[in-house]
């Protein structure tokens, strides 16, 4: 098998190479939009937004312009398919975009406003995407007409799922509508089972609740280990009691279980000045109450630990404040985590860092100060070159000391070689101390390291690298999804696991991936089928590995 692999390698580069001929001249990585939102252009001719805003023009009108899934006049074709998916899909209402608008009529016109409005409308997994534009000046009121165009996808998925990650298969039955009946509502009713357990699921969320800004969404869930209720409701929220088996891992095998019980509610309240020279500031205040509980499984097949060795309960409860900054470095491009799909990059930076204070007084079983903070970045180096970086860190001060400290640190870059071809390079790094003991570092299948079985190698540290050459086709099978493909090489390892088999090494692995972008559905965002052969030989490991799996981004 290693033997061959170069020549598996070469037959992958050939295939996808036959799919795009050659590598063209480098293109920006901020691809041009494609225009795939009908009924959206300026009715009359009118200044450009600069010159509307020095006029200090208003918003008048709002109109709404919804698209089809499949637009049989343009470029989808007129088919009796399509025409069938567009009578049978209701199509979103009005006031289900318009309380998605963060602007109203009155108010003065202003582009950014418009461009932030758009990005928040392409977040909405019911829509495929959205454009907004000024379509009519009324000089003696000085009021601007404002059109919003969006394009509907298909929402309701009755369907089965399989998946296969690490050796380990997973199924799925489930319906779901991200959209009922044009309200932007969605409603979830699915049986699903995976290594861990099987669950039955019904979940109902809905964004906004007559109009307002105020978010409401259900979850109960029944798995064979427990259960889950939850709800959320959002300025402020309550969520989560839950309950279930956690499994603990050494050497890619399920060591021990016992029964873990979470009870979680935080309330908070935010306030920001609002955008000044590009940046906005956000403030907020807070209180959090989580507690774990654990428990033995007496007939637990694993045996489970002795009771002197269960993690011990803990609960916090503790008021904190933060503060969030953000960058407003927003640009839309194509084809680089979606295929096909306008993207919202934020090219700037943002960051979050909140403190709190846990003490008996409050409800807490210790003392404690709660530090958490993420940050980010991204910058194009080059027009063809694009850098993103993360950083991580959640820690608590206690007894003189740090405890479940965990930081992490990943740089992802693009490369667009052409308007199809583009390479991919990421490093993830995750560092630990003192974790909480019913907390893992594990690296396998499940989390980048294709070629093995997942959760194959545990530690207190992992890092792991990945090299993708990715192909973005035109190639759009009954206009239903957009294909694309990558050769891929993956190398991780762990550090401070237990003296295991394949611990302390790195572990490298090589593929090719069929990438299926759903283009006119709600459901997932990048169906992906990976082979993926593992280079370093073990007797824990097949020689080939299969992966199919549905991720939100390429």
């Amino acid at each position: 098998m290693h033997a061959e692999l170069p020549a598996v390698v070469r037959c992958a580069l050939a295939f996808l190479a036959a799919l795009a001929p050659g590598l063209s001249e480098a293109a920006s990585v901020l691809q041009a939009r494609d225009a795939d939102v009908p009924g959206c252009m300026r009715t009359e001719v009118l200044g450009a937004d600069a010159e509307l805003e020095a006029r200090a023009a208003r918003i008048g009108g709002i109109e709404f312009t919804v698209g089809d899934v499949f637009d049989v006049a343009g470029r989808d074709g007129d088919r009796a398919l399509f025409r069938a998916a567009n009578h049978l899909h209701p199509a979103t209402r009005e006031a289900t975009l318009r309380a998605q608008l963060l602007f109203g009529p009155g108010e003065l016109y202003r582009r950014r406003v418009l461009d932030e409005t758009e990005r928040s409308l392409r977040r909405l997994r019911y829509l495929y995407d959205a454009q907004l534009e000024p379509v009519r000046y009324h000089p003696a009121s000085n009021a601007v007409d404002v059109r919003v165009c969006t394009r509907d996808v298909w929402t309701l998925s009755p369907g089965v799922s399989f998946g296969r990650g690490g050796g380990e298969n997973s199924f799925g039955f489930e319906i779901e509508d991200y959209n009922v009946l044009g309200s932007g509502q969605s409603l979830t009713l699915a049986r699903r089972t995976n290594v861990d357990r099987s669950t039955t699921i019904f979940s109902w969320n809905a964004p906004t609740v007559r109009g307002t800004r105020w978010q409401v969404s259900a979850d109960y869930h029944i798995s064979t280990d427990g259960g889950l209720r939850a709800l959320d409701v959002s300025r402020p929220f309550y969520s989560l009691d839950s309950d279930a088996t956690t499994r603990l891992y050494r050497a890619g095998e399920p060591a021990f279980e016992f029964a873990a019980a979470r009870r979680e509610a935080e309330v908070w309240l935010g306030g920001s000045g609002g955008l000044e020279g590009g940046w906005v500031q956000r403030y907020r205040v807070g209180w959090t109450f989580d507690e774990r509980r654990f428990a033995r499984l007496p007939e637990s097949p694993l045996g489970g630990p002795a009771q002197g060795d269960l993690p011990p309960d803990r609960r916090l409860s503790y008021p904190w404040i933060g503060v969030q900054w953000i960058e407003d470095g927003y640009a839309e491009t194509h084809d680089v985590d979606q295929i096909g799909r306008t993207e919202d990059m934020n090219l700037g930076f943002a960051g979050d860092v909140r403190a709190g204070v846990a003490t008996t007084a409050l409800g807490s079983d210790r003392d404690a100060l709660v530090l958490e903070g993420a940050a980010s970045w991204s910058g194009s180096l080059r027009p063809e070159q694009l850098l993103s970086v993360e950083a991580g860190l959640g820690t608590r001060v206690e007894d003189g000391g740090t405890r479940d400290t965990d930081a992490q640190l990943a740089a992802r870059t693009y490369w667009r070689w052409s308007s199809r071809w583009m390479s991919f390079a990421g490093i993830e790094t995750r560092w630990t101390r003192d974790l909480d003991p019913d907390q893992q570092v594990l690296l396998g299948g499940d989390n980048g390291l294709r070629g093995y079985p997942l959760r194959f190698v545990e530690g207190r540290s992992a890092a792991l690298l990945t090299l993708e050459q990715r192909l973005f086709t035109a190639w759009e099978p009954l206009r239903l999804c957009r294909v694309g493909g990558a050769v891929f090489f993956d190398a991780g390892r762990t550090w401070g696991g237990l003296d295991a088999p394949d611990a302390g090494r790195w572990l490298k692995d090589v593929g090719v991936g069929l990438r299926l972008g759903n283009s006119r559905s709600s459901r997932g965002s990048v169906i992906h089928i990976d082979v993926a052969v593992p280079l370093d030989a073990t007797d824990r490991v097949d020689g080939v590995q299969v992966l199919i799996k549905t991720k939100a981004s390429f």
